[in-house]
């Protein structure tokens, strides 16, 4: 399962969001990764997913939810099976 956060140096949001996610990801051994969306991954991955709103998931290539997730509701997101396409 590869997560992505997307997120800007500049948002306390994320920064929330970033020390959630990576205390999950490592718990979970998640392929886990921050993407700045000043960076031109991010800016690619924020235009094909149409994102206006950060912090924003990533799952799988799938936006799976915006803004900063307790450690409970990401437990949940990454222990859900796999959405069929």
């Amino acid at each position: 399962m590869k997560v992505q956060l997307l997120v800007s140096e500049s948002s306390v949001p994320c920064h929330h969001a970033e020390k959630v996610w990576r205390q999950v990801a490592a718990e979970r051994a998640l392929d886990f990764s921050v993407v700045n969306l000043e960076a031109p991954e991010g800016r690619t991955l924020a235009d094909r997913l149409r994102l206006r709103t950060i912090p924003a998931l990533v799952i799988d290539g799938r936006l799976m939810a915006i803004g900063v997730q307790s450690p409970e509701e990401a437990r949940a997101l990454v222990t859900r099976p796999p959405a069929r396409s």
